[in-house]
């Protein structure tokens, strides 16, 4: 099995510890992965984590690569553009330098949006351009500082797609997000009540 690039949206344990386990394991199960790409942030944010990532895909002979505001990645008719984060700016919460990316392929668009809080948002409505969104994975797994008012109306997203653990301690999703989600008319799919929620583009 060929992977062509992981994306590590940030370096949260939550995000990143699945990937630490396949790069270590990729060798042993057989597994080729190409590249690591991380998000381009300034050196000030730059964790612990983050530099393990970095160190480890390098010991495994993996490529790392960096990814900031307007690179695109494109294969096959599928484009991904970067939206965000920007190397120039400094959050101290690092949720705020989340990797976003809008997919985009034979009328199908998906924005991919990490765990970005409400000033990252708040960039991002101000400069996104596309009249409707197929699907939003919704931010920071439905916490109530993220998918605002602002946003959804820029996106208008047809489905929404809310990662999250059933039961969790942070109570996500938040009662705000999916009544903000549902005023738009968005269809709502949960990873704690439907599973695994694949979309298969060919």
């Amino acid at each position: 099995m060929q992977l062509d690039a992981i994306i590590v949206t940030h370096p949260d344990q939550d995000h990143t510890s699945g990937i630490m386990e396949l790069l270590e394991s990729s060798r042993v199960e057989g597994i080729i992965i190409k590249e690591l790409i991380l998000g381009d942030i300034s050196d000030a944010q730059k964790s612990k984590e983050y530099a393990e990532l970095e160190t480890l895909a390098k010991e495994q002979d993996i490529k790392v690569g960096y990814i900031k505001t307007g690179d695109i990645l494109a294969q096959n008719r599928l484009n991904l553009l970067c939206l965000w984060p920007n190397s120039q700016e400094y959050f101290d919460n690092i949720n705020e330098s989340s990797v976003n990316l809008l997919l985009q392929k034979d009328g199908f668009s998906a924005l991919l949006t990490g765990d970005i809080e409400k000033d990252a948002e708040r960039r991002l409505a101000q400069t996104i351009s596309i009249d409707s969104l197929s699907v939003l994975k919704v931010a920071h797994h439905g916490s109530s500082n993220s998918t605002s008012h602002q946003l959804l109306n820029k996106l208008n997203p047809l489905e929404a797609v809310i990662s999250v653990g059933a039961g969790n301690s942070y109570g996500h999703p938040t009662h705000q997000v999916l009544d903000r989600l549902t005023e738009y008319g968005t269809q709502i799919h949960r990873t704690d009540i439907e599973g695994t929620i694949t979309y298969s583009l060919k």
